[in-house]
């Protein structure tokens, strides 16, 4: 690889089955992603850790960049119309090599947040789904029951027909904005 230069990684999550199923799967998968990496550069590279498929995308210019997102699209209709599994793609930032890591950890990142939320396409980046990883990351900083102290804790206790809260909901997912 080389010494200098930029990367992304493009993690994928087929779904759950036996384990010989899942292994061939990921086999499969895993030699698609392959050629289709090596269509951006020669030298990506693919790897299966546990239950996830990684490729490692160095990147030599801007335009490089733009063709990550469009080749884990192309991915996920891969796996889906090819193989028949649907795929969920999660696309960590552009990094120096030096920083690859972290590019991993954002992808990874966005595959839990896309498992955990229903309401994403298959195929995110982790500039999609930022503000859903910052809130997992407060939450699984928080002690929940620090979050039914004060006055919220007053209001859980007065909503016996179960309204207050999902309007309380509602005004701050609006931001306030009633109009």
């Amino acid at each position: 690889l080389p010494s200098e230069g930029s990367c992304a990684v493009i993690a994928v999550r087929v779904p759950e089955a036996d384990e010989a199923t899942l292994r061939v799967r990921q086999e499969q998968l895993l030699s698609s992603i392959s050629l289709l990496c090596e269509t951006i550069h020669r030298q990506a590279a693919t790897v299966t850790v546990d239950d996830v498929l990684y490729a490692f995308v160095p990147m030599s210019s801007e335009r490089d960049a733009e063709r990550v997102t469009s080749l884990a699209h192309r991915i996920a209709e891969v796996a889906d119309e090819r193989l028949g599994m649907p795929a969920t793609i999660g696309v960590g930032s552009r990094v120096p090599l030096r920083d690859a890591r972290r590019s991993r950890h954002e992808a990874d990142r966005v595959l839990d947040v896309m498992g955990a939320n229903d309401d994403h396409s298959r195929v995110a980046t982790i500039d999609d789904v930022r503000a859903d990883v910052i809130l997992a990351d407060v939450r699984a900083a928080v002690d929940p029951a620090a979050l039914e102290r004060g006055p919220l804790r007053t209001l859980l206790e007065r909503d016996t027909k179960g309204v207050l809260v999902p309007t309380l909901r509602a005004y701050l997912d609006c931001f306030g904005d009633v109009s």
